[in-house]
């Protein structure tokens, strides 16, 4: 695992806790796929092994695993603030603060 990595997503993901995440699971060249999640009122579990997104009360959750991870990029605008997680596998994690609804 790459610490400097790890508290890099620590960090981002921090400072938006108690607010709304999108989190889009993009699968790589041999098994392209999708997967969306989500989540209002965000509580972050973090742990050694990565970052759990989560909202208790709505039981849904989603991970952010420091394992594999070779990238993290801050990929806000003036419209959006969005990170995007890239793994050594070629899967993808791309994270979406306060999305319109």
């Amino acid at each position: 695992m790459n610490e400097e990595l790890g508290k890099k997503v620590v960090e981002l993901l921090r400072k938006h806790e108690g607010q709304t995440f999108e989190g889009t699971l993009e699968g790589g060249e041999n098994a392209p796929f999708n997967f969306l999640s989500l989540i209002k009122n965000v509580k972050l579990n973090i742990s050694t092994n990565g970052v759990v997104v989560t909202d208790h009360r709505e039981r849904r959750w989603f991970n952010i695993p420091f394992e594999n991870l070779v990238s993290v990029e801050n990929i806000s605008d003036g419209s959006i603030t969005a990170y995007h997680f890239q793994y050594d596998n070629n899967y993808n994690i791309h994270v979406e603060i306060n999305p319109e609804e």
